[in-house]
């Protein structure tokens, strides 16, 4: 047996191995600058030893020294904002230039592909005219959010984007943020440059120490921290200060999405993650605000994700500054995932070393570290499973036993054999291919072992990627587009070589029209994929969604839908549109309630769920799903879409209703060891089934929108200035994902109950009874379920409150007051009510007391809340709850169930229990909610809005009433 291993991936004779043909690693650079791994300044790829491990065994940030308690955050924000261009090193600015250029080829190289094709009608669906913003390779104008969806999405095309720690990819994120938003203010190429440095110190520093795979609801960790860097460069980018960098960031840490569920279409999750972390700092740089825990906070992102907050996190915030991200981070030179360079590099180390050929080999073994496991057995699940082209090509370049067998068959990786049909020889070969676990190797470890025909085994071990060596950019860009024009590529790497020089880093834009010359084409539609054999939970929604009909849903829960309609629009004309409702206010055809049409759809979306929730008396219905200021934002916003009629949107809005509650009931999302709000996990599904069913999609589109949705849940529970913010967020990201099914954008089947689906993801199970919740869509209606909070309560709240309601007007004639008041609540109940009561404490937003229990309690025992005693978020004031009520808890119990019982000074006691089932149903006269929300005045406008929901059956265009609503605001 021959055994070698190969610390740094050298091959035997001391020669660093030769990358393949066309590749960034295999050109010098022509200034003759050194490798920085090579010259000794960083480790490109240090040996990240037990650097990951298990969240039990973590260092957490428990263990900070007093004078270091500094939130995560402000620590963050403060160096984001503080970097000087002057105090990088040059060869981390060089290191910026080249995975500029790396990934600005990537993207090129990519345009004709069909995913970005599909990206592109994205961009001119919702950008419509106006756009400010380029698209790479593209010519026309997008907005910015749609052109750093479709800039990231180009980047990671081809698989050859860059990687850093934790399994990072930091240049998706990094540069199409940093690429846009110069487009519109002026940046210098200084400024440019920090940013991109800015951006990739947060991103690996925020990643340090936390194996996001091995916890029990595992994410990628680039969808965990990604929206971080992008908000780190945005900030930097629009100027502003540690202060609002640090709401930005706050912010940008209720962005994560993407679950690993859906694996073959991963390479949509990071442009996801790109458009929140920007549309985050929008929000902070309008003046929104953030919590200052809401990374190391009790419910923040590390608690949430990772169970704790790592230590490696806590120490690397003292390298800010000297230990840069970009230093941890390599340009990949094969088309495989991060993690799988080093048994690619093995393989080919040992056919150079031993001649070995496919005849010769009897077996091969790769041995890989114990906490890749969840990981690997993934990833090569999902290559068994799935056969068509789009959907093999990321299972098979992210599946180490494909990648080793294809470069022993090939002789290298050729992207082709991603998405062909494997010879039959291939199959054999992959059959004697087999993958083990060991614990106490590093993350990034592997041991390969070729046993030959003749019984010998060869054996290479490697702990890193081989250093990237330097970068020729012309040689590299000429490689890659052998299409391009000479002169194009030499403007483009000039000022790139000279972008520290430039006043305006826009200015690469001017280079880069060079290679968009030529008309883009309309992409087409995906065909249909290989479905999962029986009946998913995604295509039973999705088969009662597309064929639900008018007549199907009894006249009661038509008319409750039209009350609640009424109720959302009440809420929305007495707070009409709030501050920084619509960040970048870019123009459109589309109408906020008291905006006249001037927003794009997915704004105007946010501008209307935001506008439902500031008084906190939208509806509510099992599991705490708060779905109207949701579903009726999107209804409303897509009415104007395209041409709706009054029944097909109340159908509309019945059937997001419907998912909502079969997907919800029987939960209690708080009561998962990564606690959530029911909204973060439901909410973008049942939003997704309304605009799928007023896009007109069919069942299989539907299924997608679906599928999609799912990805894009998102929110924490640390953080209650957020909460609004996030919901208007979440009903943008369903129509969002039913906009992609729309144009193609395909989504796995099991992505509601798949291993590592929404519920496993979120709520650490399925439910029990899901079966049964799905069966009874179509008899069991969400708008007969839905109640409202009469005094700007949390859903949470409403059952003891309405209890304790009851016991007070049945006690009024008691002589005395109340002298003790008991509570009883479902044990799950336990953490929410902390929370509650912690988070009312030093909170400068009134939505934050609207979770105090106690207070709550205590008025209603009183007579109930006056008017005076809210807030102008219809939320009780005053700094800390009432005494004299206890709380008990007890296991077992429904999470909806209550028990107040009251002991008055006279010594008579009194008790009262029940659970959803006591709260009242019935809602104002709609003519009197509308008319108290519009303070009286517009009455023959009021009367037409009356008028046109209760014959909104017979409308043919359903966005009249939007249009009544607008003029009712005058």
């Amino acid at each position: 047996m021959d055994e070698v291993i190969l610390d740094a991936l050298h091959d035997l004779g001391g020669k660093v191995l030769e990358p393949q043909r066309a590749d960034v690693a295999s050109q010098p650079l022509a200034d003759g600058r050194a490798a920085v791994g090579h010259a000794g300044l960083v480790s490109l790829e240090p040996d990240l030893g037990n650097r990951y491990r298990s969240p039990m065994s973590m260092a957490t940030a428990d263990a900070r020294d007093e004078e270091d308690r500094t939130p995560l955050i402000h620590r963050l924000a403060e160096h984001v904002s503080g970097l000087a261009f002057e105090t990088i090193p040059s060869e981390i600015v060089g290191l910026a230039k080249d995975h500029l250029v790396h990934h600005v080829g990537l993207a090129l190289a990519a345009v004709d592909y069909p995913r970005p094709r599909r990206a592109r009608a994205v961009a001119r669906r919702i950008s419509g005219e106006g756009g400010r913003h380029r698209i790479l390779g593209t010519p026309g104008r997008y907005g910015l959010l749609d052109a750093v969806f479709a800039n990231s999405l180009l980047m990671g095309a081809d698989a050859l984007d860059d990687a850093a720690l934790g399994g990072t990819h930091p240049g998706v994120l990094v540069y199409p943020t940093a690429l846009a938003l110069p487009e519109t203010r002026t940046v210098s190429g200084r400024d440019f440059l920090a940013a991109v440095v800015a951006g990739y110190d947060v991103l690996v520093a925020t990643a340090r120490g936390g194996w996001t795979w091995g916890v029990s609801t595992p994410r990628r960790s680039g969808c965990v921290v990604g929206p971080l860097g992008v908000a780190a460069v945005a900030s930097r980018l629009l100027g502003l200060g540690p202060r609002r960098s640090a709401h930005a960031l706050g912010l940008a840490a209720n962005g994560a999405v993407g679950l690993i569920e859906g694996t073959p279409f991963a390479g949509i999750l990071y442009p996801h993650v790109t458009r929140n972390g920007v549309m985050a700092t929008l929000l902070a740089a309008d003046g929104h605000r953030s919590t200052p825990s809401v990374l190391d906070g009790p419910y923040g992102l590390y608690e949430t994700y990772l169970g704790a907050v790592p230590g490696e996190v806590v120490a690397a915030m003292d390298g800010l500054g000297s230990d840069y991200g970009l230093a941890h981070a390599f340009r990949k030179r094969y088309a495989c995932s991060g993690f799988n360079v080093v048994p690619v590099e093995l393989m080919d180390n040992l056919i150079r070393s031993t001649g070995v050929t496919v005849e010769d080999v009897a077996s091969i073994r790769l041995a890989l570290p114990e906490e890749r496991r969840p990981r690997e057995e993934d990833f090569d699940r999902n290559f068994r499973r799935y056969r068509d082209g789009e959907r093999r090509y990321i299972t098979r370049y992210a599946s180490p036993r494909f990648l080793a067998a294809a470069w022993l068959w090939d002789g290298k990786l050729k992207p082709a054999r991603y998405r062909e049909d494997m010879p039959a020889g291939f199959v054999d070969l992959l059959a004697r291919t087999s993958m083990d676990f060991v614990e106490g190797l590093p993350l990034r470890s592997a041991r390969l072992t070729v046993v030959t025909t003749d019984g010998h085994e060869h054996v290479r071990e490697g702990h890193h990627a081989t250093p990237t060596p330097p970068m020729d950019y012309r040689e590299w860009l000429t490689d890659l587009l052998p299409a391009a024009s000479p002169s194009a590529i030499e403007g483009f790497v000039a000022s790139v070589e000279r972008l520290e020089e430039s006043r305006h880093a826009s200015e690469l834009w001017t280079v880069l029209d060079r290679f968009a010359d030529r008309p883009d084409t309309t992409p087409a539609i995906s065909p249909g994929l290989d479905r999962e054999p029986g009946s998913t939970a995604s295509r039973r929604i999705a088969s009662y969604v597309s064929g639900a009909r008018y007549e199907d849903f009894p006249p009661a829960v038509l008319e409750r839908g039209k009350d609640l309609l009424v109720h959302h629009l009440g809420l929305a004309l007495a707070d009409r549109p709030p501050k920084g409702a619509c960040p970048g206010r870019p123009p459109g055809d589309y109408s906020a309630i008291g905006r006249k049409p001037s927003l794009r759809l997915l704004d105007a979306v946010f501008a209307n769920s935001l506008s439902m929730q500031t008084r906190g008396r939208q509806d509510s219905m099992a599991g705490g799903m708060r779905p109207g200021a949701l579903i009726i934002p999107a209804a409303l916003g897509l009415s104007e879409d395209r041409a709706v009629s009054g029944q097909e949107f109340l159908v509309a809005i019945a059937v997001g209703y419907d998912a909502g509650l079969a997907l919800s009931a029987g939960t209690w999302a708080w009561g998962a060891a990564t606690a959530r709000r029911a909204d973060c996990v439901f909410g973008p599904v049942a939003v997704a089934c309304t605009a799928a069913r007023l896009l007109g999609l069919d069942e299989e589109r539907t299924a997608d929108a679906i599928g999609q949705a799912c990805h894009l849940t998102m929110g924490l529970i640390e953080g209650v200035e957020e909460e609004a913010l996030v919901n208007a967020q979440l009903a943008r990201n369903g129509v969002y994902a039913a906009i992609l099914a729309e144009a193609g954008f395909p989504a796995a089947d099991l992505m509601i109950e798949g291993e590592f689906g929404l519920y496993r993801s979120t709520l650490g199970t399925v439910p029990t009874d899901l079966d049964r919740s799905l069966s009874g869509l179509g008899t069991r209606f969400g708008l007969e379920r839905a109640v409202v909070s009469r005094h700007g309560l949390d859903p949470n709240h409403l059952v003891p409150v309405e209890l304790a309601s009851r016991l007070g007007a049945r006690l009024a004639g008691d002589a005395g007051e109340p002298v003790e008041v008991e509570v009883l609540l479902p044990e799950t109940r336990r953490r929410w009510d902390h929370v509650a009561r912690t988070r009312l404490r030093g909170s400068e937003h009134q939505v934050s007391q609207a979770a105090a229990l106690r207070r709550a309690l205590a008025q209603m025992l009183a007579g109930g809340p006056r008017e005076e005693d809210h807030g102008a978020n219809g939320a009780p004031e005053g700094a800390e709850p009432a005494d004299g009520v206890a709380l008990r808890y007890e296991p077992g119990r429904d999470p909806w169930f209550a028990r107040v019982t009251v002991t008055m000074a006279s010594g008579h006691t009194e008790s009262l229990e029940g659970d959803r089932s006591v709260l009242p149903l019935h809602l104002p006269d709609r003519r009197t909610l509308l008319l108290d929300s519009a303070g009286g005045g517009n009455r023959s406008k009021v009367d037409e809005a009356i008028r046109l929901v209760g014959t909104l059956e017979t409308v043919r265009d359903a966005s009249t009433l939007l249009e009544v609503m607008v003029d009712l605001c005058g």
